[in-house]
This record gives C-alpha cells, structure tokens and sequence, in this order.
C-alpha cells in the first residue's frame, strides 16, 4: 500500500499504475477504471442466485477480560455479531491474494460503509484497488481472459492470507460455518501463502478439492459461494495509537461450533497424541510486539521442564500433535495462541505481554468456550509505537515469571 501510495504521490495515478505493473512484472491492464466500494451482502441479497440469511447479527455479547499478573488495562469488550448468510453470485471475477469480488463493474466488499468507517479502513491495501479517488476505488480492468476459470467455487482468496492468526480465525471460521449451508464445492486459497494454512485446511477438510492461485492471477468463476467472516475484518485499519477492540471482536457463540468440529476432525486425524505437557510457544524477535529478552525467557521456561518450540517450524499436523498434549502453555502475545485454541479442554495458558492487553479480552472469551483457562502476565514496554500500541516491545522480567509459573503449575 505504501509502495502504491507514494508512486501515486510523486507520479500521478495513471503514470504510477504503469510504473508499479513494470516494477510487480504483471501483465499489462488496460487500464484503472473506477470500480464503486459496494456491500457484498446487500448485493448478494439483490442479484444473487442464492441468498440464505441465516443469522440477522445484531445480538450482543461480551468479550470478558482474562486474569491479569502485573499492570495493565484488563477490560471486558462490548460488542454484536455481525449478519451471517451464505450466497451464490454468478459471472463474477477474482484476484490473487484479494479480498474483492468484482461484479457489475463494483468492489464487492464483505462490509458496509459504517464497519469500514469504524476502524479507518485503507481500502488500496488489497491489490484489487490500486487507488482510492474521491472515495472511489480505481481497479485495473480486467484482461479479456483469465488465467483460471472455474464452473464453481468457495474463496478464501484475500490479503491476510499469508498470516497464521488471520488464517486461523478469519479465514477457516468463515468456510466452517458457511459449509453447513451450502453444497461442497472446490475452495481457492493463494498459492504464496505458508505450507502450513494449506496443511491446516487439508488436514480438517480432506474431502475438499483445493485449488491454488498465484499472486494477481485473475480467477473467472461462474458461480461463486460466499459468505462473511465471523467478525469485521476490513483490508488494513488506520489507526492513531488507539483502537476500537470491540469492533473486531469474535462472538463467542459462533466460534464455540467451529472449535469443537476442527477438534472433532483433528482428533479423527491424528488419533492419540503423545508429547510434553508443558509448551512454550516461541516468537522470533523480528515479529511485532517483540519480547525483547525472549532468549533469557526461553531458557528459564526450559528449567521449568517446559518444550520450547517455533511454531513456523513445524508441519500444522506437528503443532497439533503438540498443542493436544500440552496441559501448560506458555506463549508471547502472537498469532500462535490460535492454536491454543485447539488444545484440550481444562488446559492452562500463561500470555506474555506489555500492559496494553485490551485485545486479549478476544481471546479469552474464546478460550473459555472451550474451558481453557487464561492468564496474562505483563512487563514493561521498552518502545513504544505510539501509532499503534499494541504492537510495542516489551520485557517481562525473569524472576517474576519463574516464581508465576513454578505457582501457576503447581495449582489444582
């Protein structure tokens, strides 16, 4: 986005446009067009060829505040669940590693303008739209023939699917809970994004017909299934050092179902699993919120009898394998404690991270729809990004977490 941004800035759009398909070697457009921002649900409630409204959203719930060691804002999060429906549109286009739905000449966007308005939505974060101007999203005009064209299919094309959280609780929720409505059909994912999403997809849907799309390859397809995510996600936030939390909050409700089916299956998969009861989940020291002395924290949970693991490193089958033995879970804030998620019920986990906690109030509700019990144990933060608070660095001091966790272990 702002590769795009700034060629725009110094070159003006068109000039920018050519430049950037020179740079990204794509094939040539013919040209931006402008391509309006509309709602994917109202559309398909007006011109698809199924429309299933199965739930009108709107329900409240509340994201309650976990276990707190040490300081920090621990707040519970006030939120609704958003519409859920299953739809089918005909004639319609797709892009590598995009979000949108072109149809009719408009993005088709899993949002309305008021979601998108609540948390800043920078729209030309995903590639289908180069630049916004006036509030308008210009896209380039599609080739006379695509690189694929499909009878059918269910995407889980966009562009967060290279990051494991987003895969795990964006992504895969949505194809879960939409499959109890609609046919079987082939799913698209992108082709660039880690082996391990794929595995994870394969391994709780063998039944599926996967099919890969390259980056920016365009996708024709004659009828393609949809459904939104389980909570607003939008394309990329814009935000000022705050952040409205509750307004991406996950509804407990909905992923309750979700959770105990891919246990179901992961069970069904991997039969009984052996391995330590006592897990700490690395997190490399390039990533955001970076645990500055991660080494000091590694070795100490190591002297506690406590295997140490990246994630990245291993197969989805492997953390699985994993995760369901552990009784004991340790893990910096990060995209690993989705996993967490599937670890069996009456597990511990321990969360490190600085005192901004106001989003983990997300994961504890989750958590606790399947009895596993969360602390979070904070330290100070060593930088501070102002835009963005919750992806400051921190510490979290040695002897504190040794005298937590030889405690927390010990606990009936």
């Amino acid at each position: 986005m702002g590769f795009k941004r700034a060629l725009v800035a110094e070159h003006g759009v068109d000039e920018a446009f050519r430049r950037y398909q020179a740079t990204l070697r794509l094939p040539a457009a013919n040209a931006l067009r402008p391509a309006p921002a509309h709602g994917l649900r109202d559309f398909a409630c007006a011109n698809g060829d199924t429309f299933l409204n199965i739930e009108p959203g709107g329900t409240p719930f509340t994201a309650q505040a976990p276990r707190l060691v040490g300081e920090g804002d621990a707040i519970s999060l006030q939120s609704r669940t958003r519409p859920f429906y299953v739809a089918s549109l005909s004639d319609v286009r797709l892009l590598g590693r995009s979000a949108v739905v072109q149809g009719d000449g408009l993005s088709l966007l899993d949002g309305d303008d008021a979601e998108r308005a609540r948390i800043g939505d920078d729209l030309d974060w995903d590639p289908s739209i180069f630049s916004v101007r006036g509030g308008t999203p210009l896209s380039p005009e599609p080739g006379a023939r695509p690189a694929l064209e499909l009878a059918e299919a269910f995407s889980l094309l966009g562009c967060h699917s290279d990051f494991f959280g987003h895969w795990m609780c964006e992504y895969l929720p949505k194809y879960a809970y939409a499959a109890r409505h609609m046919p079987r059909t082939p799913v698209l994912i992108d082709a660039s994004m880690p082996d391990s999403h794929r595995q994870a997809l394969a391994l709780l849907y063998p039944e599926l017909d996967i099919v890969e799309v390259r980056a920016f390859e365009h996708v024709s397809v004659a009828r393609l299934w949809t459904a939104p995510t389980l909570m607003y996600f939008g394309m990329h936030e814009h935000t000022d050092g705050s952040f409205p939390w509750e307004h991406v909050c996950a509804p407990p409700s909905r992923f309750d179902p979700v959770l105990k089916d891919w246990r179901r299956r992961a069970d069904g998969a991997l039969g009984i699993t052996e391995g330590s009861e006592r897990l700490y989940l690395a997190r490399r020291g390039f990533r955001h919120r970076k645990l500055c002395n991660r080494d000091a924290l590694e070795a100490a949970a190591e002297a506690l009898g406590f295997r140490v693991v990246y994630p990245e490193d291993m197969s989805f089958g492997e953390q699985l394998r994993v995760i369901r033995a552990a009784r004991f879970i340790v893990a910096p804030e990060g995209s690993a404690l989705f996993l967490v998620l599937l670890a069996n019920p009456g597990a511990r986990v321990c969360v490190l991270c600085h005192p901004f906690i106001e989003a983990l109030a997300d994961y504890n509700s989750l958590f606790a729809t399947q009895h596993i019990e969360m602390t979070v144990l904070t330290g100070p933060v060593v930088r501070r990004q102002e835009d963005f608070l919750h992806n400051s660095d921190y510490v979290i001091d040695v002897e504190t977490f040794r005298a937590f966790a030889a405690d927390w272990i010990s606990r009936k």
